[in-house]
């Protein structure tokens, strides 16, 4: 994808980009084990949570990843040669607070904070080439930690007299303490579908050590830690596995292991959160009458049953939802295309029950998950782009 921004007329693509694809990507497989909650609002700052949950021991590791992308090979008329690209936002200042980004980011404790560097197909290709170590991939993590003292150093270079800017924010630098995203998502001897907080904890604690950390630091003891779940209705995830939460600061997708088997939900429900509560399902007039009010946002032709289907115009884009089969599926893309297409601006897709629930979906339940839709889609800034 960093390839394609070459053909953009003006700009590239943000690193808020990048977290919307990855939550995205995850979309398929919501449900029983896989719940993602949204933002109400359009987020900036590219970082996402994701929640490791055992059922069975009760169990929670939460792992803040924070985006970064590579700059471009070639910036206006100046070519940067592949030993000099750099994470070139990776010394961000939020204005609002006036803080370096990184330091907040270590600063949680509640968290093991991770980079997540996205570098562009031809990097990784000409790194291959040169047998370049540790492997440069198209993801790779960092713990926030490592990278910490070599954003540090900047600072420090930046406020010195004579200014002082060392190369703290290059891809060969920062190169040592890069890791694969399979810490994060293979659980090495777990029977459960999802990875355990147990089995990450360990992966990301053997990988520390691996890059010569030591015992005897925070990282280790937060992934040490026999830390416990808060007490949470597990049932309630797997019922509301796609939400659109009020006021949250970020994405967050949660990954739920050591559900019994008895805890099987038959097909997902949606909810739209105010904090950490429901606010209630409203009815399907409810809703209808709530969409119909919203000023971005107007049905367009007819709808149907036996499959599920109803057009609308969302911000000036035309949009379609449909249901049918096993799944629900909302696209939008610019005015005029004929929908469905196969080339979406904007495409969400989620598992609804066994074949063919989705096309016998209640009109209650399609104007639910249509509000969802439009709210997700809004919050991502698809339209935006």
């Amino acid at each position: 994808m960093l390839e394609r921004e070459r053909a953009l007329r003006n700009g590239r693509f943000c690193e808020e980009t990048f977290t919307d694809l990855l939550a995205a990507s995850m979309m398929p497989f919501v449900g029983r084990h896989v719940q993602i909650a949204y933002p109400d609002e359009p987020i900036t700052g590219g970082d996402i949570d994701f929640h490791f949950l055992n059922a069975r021991s009760a169990k929670e590791w939460i792992i803040r990843v924070q985006a970064k992308r590579l700059n471009q090979e070639q910036v206006g008329t100046r070519n940067n040669k592949f030993q000099n690209r750099m994470y070139a936002e990776l010394l961000h200042k939020v204005k609002k607070t006036g803080k370096y980004q990184f330091r907040t980011l270590i600063a949680d404790p509640e968290i093991v904070p991770l980079y997540a560097f996205y570098n562009h197909a031809s990097v990784v290709r000409k790194a291959r080439q040169e047998s370049i170590q540790p492997e440069i991939a198209g993801v790779n993590l960092a713990f926030a930690q490592r990278i910490a003292p070599s954003l540090k150093e900047l600072v420090a270079g930046l406020a010195g007299r004579p200014k002082r800017v060392p190369h703290n924010k290059r891809m060969m630098h920062l190169k040592a303490w890069f890791f694969g995203l399979d810490a994060l998502f293979c659980s090495h001897g777990s029977n459960d579908p999802v990875p355990t907080p147990e089995a990450v904890a360990e992966n990301l604690r053997a990988k520390w050590l691996s890059l010569g950390g030591v015992e005897d630091h925070p990282v280790v003891r937060k992934l040490s830690l026999d830390i416990s779940a808060q007490t949470v209705d597990v049932l309630e995830f797997v019922r509301q596995p796609l939400q659109l939460v009020q006021g949250l600061a970020r994405p967050v997708v949660r990954f739920v292991s050591g559900i019994e088997q008895e805890a099987t939900v038959r097909s997902p429900q949606v909810s739209r959160l105010s904090g950490e509560h429901s606010v209630g399902l409203p009815t399907h007039c409810e809703t209808e009458r709530r969409l119909a009010a919203d000023p971005g946002f107007k049905f367009d032709g007819g709808g149907g049953n036996c499959p599920v289907w109803r057009f609308s115009i969302v911000d000036g884009f035309d949009a379609i939802f449909y249901a049918r089969g096993t799944h629900w599926e909302f696209q939008v893309a610019p005015a005029g295309e004929h929908m469905p297409t196969q080339n979406p601006l904007f495409e969400l897709k989620s598992y609804y029950g066994p074949w063919p629930e989705a096309a016998n979906m209640p009109m209650t339940s399609a104007m639910k998950y249509l509000e969802l839709a439009v709210g997700v889609f809004r919050s991502t800034g698809a339209g935006m782009r």
